[in-house]
């Protein structure tokens, strides 16, 4: 599975994610236009967010989210 942190969290999660087989792409910066770039090239199972806000076009650039 496929995850994308896009906000600021914990190391821990990363890792946690790790141990459990996921592949974590950590990117705490991301927003906008970033954050549709970087879904694209990633095709996240799940997203990640905290404060970033996430809107529609966001979630129509991954696929894998639906």
């Amino acid at each position: 599975m496929r995850v994308l942190l896009a906000d600021k969290l914990s190391e821990s999660v990363g890792t946690r994610l790790e141990e459990l087989d996921c592949e974590a792409s950590i990117e705490p910066s991301l927003k906008d236009d970033t954050l549709t770039q970087a879904l694209e090239r990633i095709n996240p199972h799940a997203l990640v967010v905290r404060s970033t806000k996430v809107h529609s076009r966001h979630l129509d650039a991954a696929p894998a989210l639906a």
